[in-house]
């Protein structure tokens, strides 16, 4: 997982995680795996939990993502 964030950017934080997110599944990087705790990504990125569950819930109404039981995954 190698996202970065642009605090200072005029796109929210939370778009930018979704937009490296659907790049690194168009490019197979993400394809199949186990994405991390979003509390985990937060703390990497410095950024408040709220900010990474928005992104996912996000990219899981765009169909990105699939929560199921157990750890979500990557589609």
């Amino acid at each position: 997982m190698l996202f970065s964030v642009q605090p200072e950017a005029s796109v929210p934080i939370y778009e930018q995680i979704v937009a490296q997110v659907i790049y690194g599944v168009a490019q197979a990087h993400f394809r199949g795996h186990v994405h991390p705790k979003r509390s985990r990504v937060a703390e990497k990125l410095v950024v408040h939990p709220n900010t990474v569950a928005r992104a996912f819930q996000e990219l899981e109404r765009m169909g990105v993502v699939a929560s199921r039981r157990g750890p979500p995954a990557w589609k």
